[in-house]
């Protein structure tokens, strides 16, 4: 009697194929996108985040390096093994992997214009704006932050 092999396929082989095509599969950018950085007030969205993130000219306020630095375990861990679990036994895909991941960065990157991770405004800046929350004058520039799946 010779070795008898069953092989049960609990989603390899779609696994192996998600992956195979990985480069073909579509791609997320995540930050302000191309069409939102013109401001109603004439400023440049771009500019502005670059002056703070980087600290020209202002203090440093840090949202991008900050927000991927201080989450990268999470997003890792929540969003992209999360989903290769899934993609492993049929329940989502490389598309709803890009996704979620560009959802869940898109939010911590808002996450970081609260004043719990921001140094607060000097006297000066408190007088001239009329608010002592750094980074938000109108709301516009943390809303110009999201994702587009290409």
């Amino acid at each position: 009697m010779g070795l008898q092999l069953k092989i049960i396929d609990k989603g390899y082989k779609k696994f192996v194929s998600e992956i195979k095509n990985f480069d073909k599969n579509p791609k997320v950018k995540i930050g302000i996108l191309e069409g939102n950085a013109d401001r109603v007030d004439g400023k440049d969205n771009v500019d502005l985040m670059t002056k703070h993130e980087y600290g020209v000219g202002v203090p440093q306020r840090s949202v991008i390096r900050a927000g991927t630095d201080s989450n990268i375990d999470n997003i890792f861990n929540n969003t992209i093994v999360d989903q290769y679990d899934k993609i492993i036994i049929g329940h989502s895909n490389v598309i709803e992997m890009v996704n979620k991941t560009g959802a869940v960065v898109k939010t911590k990157f808002r996450e970081r214009f609260s004043t719990k991770y921001l140094e607060p405004n000097a006297p000066f800046t408190i007088a001239k704006k009329g608010s002592d929350v750094p980074l938000v004058e109108t709301g516009e520039l943390k809303d110009t932050i999201n994702y587009k799946v290409e």
